[in-house]
C-alpha cells in the first residue's frame, strides 16, 4: 500500500458527486458554470445553494443550485501565466432545513479545444513545455507525500516547465490541486500499460496483445477510464484525458476515447500508441509520438496534417543527456502545429540501500538480486532521485523560457563574453618580462623563471614538474587526451565500441621523440610528438613554450588519417600532484557540452571538483567556451594556499577537473567504487562530442556535435605562472 486509504461516515443525505462544469465563452470574460450534483440518502425536500468568490472574496453568485449554467461577468481566464482559481462553497440542507454538509471546491474558468488542427487555451495556441513524473521518493518508493510534491512543484516552477503528464497512472490529488494552483497543464494519464504484449526485443508482434479487441478487457479498461475522470473532472489543471501507455490499439482503446467524448467534450483525448496501428487513429485526437527525431517531426508537419502534434516522451534524460533540445524547440517557433513535448523524465528512480561493502548509495535494477532486469534505465530524471536538479535542468530552464528572455539571455552572454576576451588580452599585454634560465641536461631540459620552475624529461615525453611558488602540480606528464568516459547515451548507441581505439589511445602512445626549437631567456619551445598505434597513420604533437612573461603555452594538434574512428575529444590530460579543492573559471556557468551550453550564463563561477552522482558514473563536469579556469589548493581552513591558472590563447577552450581519470570513471557502477587518488584529472580540450539526447537505445548525437577522426583538431592555452 503506497497511498491513504480514509475511513468516513455520511450524514442521512449526502452530495455524493459533483461536477462544477466551468467553461468560458469566446470573449474571455464570461464565464459560464454548470454545477451537476448526484445526492445520496434521504433527498426528498433537500436544497443546494451555491456561493462563489473571487480570489478577493468577493461574490460572484449566491443562490440556488438549479442545474441551470450560471453567467457570470469579468472572470479572469485560468491559464499557466494567470491560474486564477475561484472558490466555490456548496451548502446542503435536509428537508428541515437544517445544513447536512458544507462542500469548499476551487475551480478555474478556460476554454480548450482545435481548430484548424490547432490545440487553443481561451483562445491562444499553447505549447506545453512539460515533463513526464513517476510518483517516486528515494527511501519510500512510490509511497510520496506532501513535502515531495511540494518540492516538485517549485522545481518546475523555478525552470519554466508549465505542464505534466501523470506516466502512468493517476497521481495522488493533492498534486491536481497543486496543478490548479500553479497553472500547470495536465494529461492525466489512465493506469494501463501492456507493453510487453506487443513489442518483443524492440519488434512488434501484437498477437497476444492485451487489451487489443479483446472483449473480456473492455469493461475494465473502460473503467479505469472512468475511474480517473470522475475523480479529477473538477480539475482546471487537466486539459487532456489520456487512454495509458504503450497498449498497441484496439476496439477496447478506442471505446475509451469514446468515453471521455461522450461524458466530458470540454477536454481532448491523447493516445500514442496508434502510431503503431493507424487503423485505430481515431482513438487520439492529437498526433502523439515518443522520442521521434526532429527531422521526422518535420516530415509529419510538412505533409499538412489534420491533427496538431506533441511529444508525450522526448529528451530521455539517462544520466548525463538532453542534448539537442533546441532541434525540438525551434519546431514549436516555425509550425503552429507542433505544440511541445514532455521530457522523460522528471526524476531518477532509484532506492537508498546499503551494498555489500557496507556503503549507503543509490540502488538501480539489479542491485537487489533481481533478474531478469533493465539495470539502471530508470535513472531518466532532470532531477536525481534525492530531489537535487542534474547540471541539464539550466537547459530546461533556458529552452523553456520565452523566445524573448532566450535572446535577452544570449546578447547578455555575447557582451560579457566580449568584455571577458579584451580584459584577459589587456592582461596578458600589460605582463612584464623577466629573462628565463634554461639549463641542458643528458636527460632533462631545465627552465626557471620569476616565481616558477620546470623540468622537461626527454625519456617522459613532457614536463614532468611544474613548480609554481615552490607548490608541484604535475604528477605525470601531460599526454594528449582522446577519450571522455563514456556516457549512458554512448552506450546505447553503441558509440564506445565504435570509438574503442581512442579508449586505447587514451592510455597507450607511442612516443616519437622531442625537439628543442628554441630555448633562451627570452623563449624556451619544446615539441614531443606521438603515434597512435591503434589508429594506424593518426598522430598528436604538443608543443610547449615558456614565455618571459611568466607562462606556458601549450599547443596541442592531432592529425586525422583517412578511415579512423570518431573520437570522443581531443586536447591535452594531466593529473595534479594534489588535490585541486576548487575550481573557478570564466565562462558559462554549470556543466555545458557542445549541444547543451545556451542555458549557461557568462560569468564567473566556481565549483569544487566532483564527479555527478549518476545511478552510473560517466563523462561529466564539462565547461564550453572557457576564457579562463583557476585551479585552487586550500588548507584545512579554507585559505588558498596554491594557484593554476588556464588561459585562452586565441580562442576559448572546454575543460573538465574531475577527482577521477575517465578510465576509472569508465570502470565505476556506482559513485561509491570511485578510488580516492589524492590527485584531480584535468581536460583542456579543442574538440569534444556532444551528449545527445533523443534516445539512449540507438540513435546518435546530432551531426554537427561528432568529431571526426579523419580531420585535424587543435587547441591552444597558457598556463599563467
Amino acid at each position: 500500500m503506497f497511498r491513504p486509504v480514509y475511513l468516513y461516515a455520511k450524514p442521512a443525505v449526502h452530495l455524493a458527486d459533483i461536477w462544477l462544469k466551468a467553461g468560458l465563452s469566446e470573449d474571455n470574460t464570461t464565464g459560464l458554470l454548470t454545477p451537476e450534483l448526484k445526492l445520496d440518502g434521504e433527498t426528498e425536500g433537500v436544497s443546494v445553494t451555491l456561493r462563489l468568490t473571487d480570489p478577493e472574496g468577493y461574490a460572484l453568485y449566491e443562490g440556488p443550485v438549479t442545474g441551470d449554467t450560471i453567467e457570470l461577468e469579468g472572470i479572469q481566464p485560468w491559464s499557466h501565466k494567470t491560474p486564477v482559481l475561484y472558490h466555490a462553497e456548496l451548502t446542503l440542507k435536509d428537508a428541515q432545513g437544517t445544513v447536512q454538509e458544507v462542500v469548499p471546491y476551487d475551480i478555474g474558468f478556460r476554454r480548450f479545444e482545435i481548430k484548424d488542427g490547432i490545440m487553443w487555451l481561451n483562445g491562444e495556441r499553447v505549447v506545453f513545455n512539460g515533463v513526464n513524473r513517476h510518483e517516486w521518493n528515494p527511501e519510500k518508493g512510490r509511497a510520496i507525500d506532501a513535502d515531495d510534491m511540494n518540492a516538485a512543484m517549485a522545481v518546475l516552477k523555478a525552470n519554466n516547465i508549465n505542464a505534466v503528464r501523470t506516466c502512468h497512472y493517476p497521481d495522488q490529488s493533492l498534486w491536481y490541486d497543486l496543478c490548479d494552483k500553479n497553472g500547470i497543464y495536465m494529461i492525466d494519464e489512465t493506469n494501463l500499460e501492456s507493453h510487453g504484449s506487443w513489442q518483443k526485443l524492440g519488434a512488434i508482434e501484437p498477437s497476444w496483445n492485451v487489451p487489443g479487441s479483446l472483449p473480456e478487457w473492455k469493461d475494465c479498461v473502460v473503467d479505469r477510464a472512468r475511474s480517473m475522470l470522475e475523480r479529477d473532472k473538477n480539475h482546471a489543471a487537466v486539459l487532456i484525458w489520456s487512454c495509458g501507455n504503450e497498449s498497441y490499439a484496439g476496439e477496447d482503446i478506442l471505446a475509451m476515447t469514446q468515453f471521455f467524448h461522450a461524458k466530458d467534450p470540454s477536454r481532448l483525448v491523447h493516445y500514442e500508441g496508434v502510431v503503431h496501428n493507424r487503423a485505430f487513429a481515431a482513438i487520439t485526437d492529437m498526433e502523439s509520438r515518443m522520442y521521434a527525431k526532429p527531422w521526422e517531426i518535420r516530415e509529419y508537419l510538412e505533409s499538412k496534417p489534420e491533427k496538431p502534434f506533441i511529444l508525450c516522451e522526448y529528451m530521455h534524460d539517462m544520466g548525463n543527456s538532453l542534448g539537442g533540445m533546441e532541434s525540438y524547440v525551434k519546431l514549436a517557433e516555425e509550425y503552429p502545429q507542433y505544440q511541445g513535448g514532455f521530457i522523460w523524465d522528471y526524476m531518477d528512480q532509484a532506492i537508498w540501500h546499503t551494498d555489500v561493502m557496507g556503503r549507503k548509495v543509490l540502488g538501480y535494477g539489479g542491485d537487489f538480486g533481481e533478474r531478469t532486469t533493465d539495470y539502471n534505465f530508470s535513472g531518466n530524471g532532470i532531477v536525481y532521485a534525492d530531489g537535487a536538479e542534474k547540471p541539464a535542468m539550466q537547459d530546461v530552464r533556458y529552452w523553456y523560457a520565452s523566445p524573448a528572455d532566450r535572446a535577452a539571455q544570449d546578447a547578455a552572454n555575447a557582451a560579457a563574453a566580449a568584455q571577458a576576451d579584451r580584459t584577459l588580452a589587456e592582461a596578458w599585454q600589460s605582463r612584464r618580462a623577466y629573462p628565463l634560465v634554461v639549463t641542458q641536461g643528458d636527460g632533462n631540459l631545465g627552465v626557471k623563471g620569476k616565481n616558477f620552475e620546470m623540468l622537461f624529461s626527454i625519456a617522459g615525453a613532457g614536463p614532468a614538474s611544474l613548480k609554481v611558488n615552490g607548490t608541484e602540480w604535475l604528477w605525470r606528464t601531460p599526454r594528449p587526451a582522446f577519450w571522455r568516459a563514456s556516457t549512458d547515451n554512448d552506450r546505447g548507441c553503441g558509440f564506445p565500441m565504435r570509438a574503442a581505439a581512442w579508449m586505447a589511445a587514451d592510455v597507450f602512445v607511442t612516443y616519437n621523440g622531442m625537439k628543442v626549437l628554441e630555448a633562451g631567456p627570452d623563449c624556451v619551445k619544446v615539441q614531443f610528438q606521438f603515434g597512435i598505434p591503434t589508429v594506424p597513420g593518426a598522430s598528436a604533437e604538443l608543443v610547449y613554450t615558456v614565455e618571459a612573461q611568466g607562462a606556458l603555452r601549450v599547443d596541442a594538434v592531432y592529425h586525422g588519417v583517412a578511415g579512423a574512428p570518431e573520437l570522443p575529444c581531443f586536447g591535452v590530460k594531466f593529473e595534479t600532484f594534489g588535490p585541486v579543492t576548487r575550481t573557478v573559471w570564466t565562462g558559462l556557468s554549470g556543466e555545458t557540452y557542445p549541444d547543451r551550453y545556451k542555458g549557461g550564463v557568462f560569468g564567473c563561477h566556481e565549483e569544487t571538483p566532483h564527479v555527478e552522482p549518476h545511478l552510473v558514473p560517466q563523462d561529466c563536469g564539462m565547461h564550453m567556451q572557457t576564457r579562463q579556469a583557476m585551479l585552487e589548493q586550500r588548507n584545512a581552513c579554507g585559505h588558498t594556499t596554491a594557484a593554476l591558472t588556464l588561459q585562452q590563447v586565441d580562442a576559448p577552450f572546454a575543460f573538465s577537473a574531475l577527482p577521477n581519470t575517465a578510465q576509472e570513471i569508465e570502470a565505476a557502477q556506482h559513485i561509491t567504487e570511485l578510488p580516492a587518488t589524492g590527485r584531480t584529472s584535468v581536460m583542456v580540450l579543442g574538440a569534444v562530442r556532444g551528449v545527445g539526447g533523443i534516445d539512449s537505445w540507438g540513435t546518435d548525437v546530432e551531426e554537427p556535435y561528432h568529431v571526426s577522426g579523419e580531420e585535424d583538431h587543435s587547441v591552444s592555452f597558457r598556463i599563467v605562472l
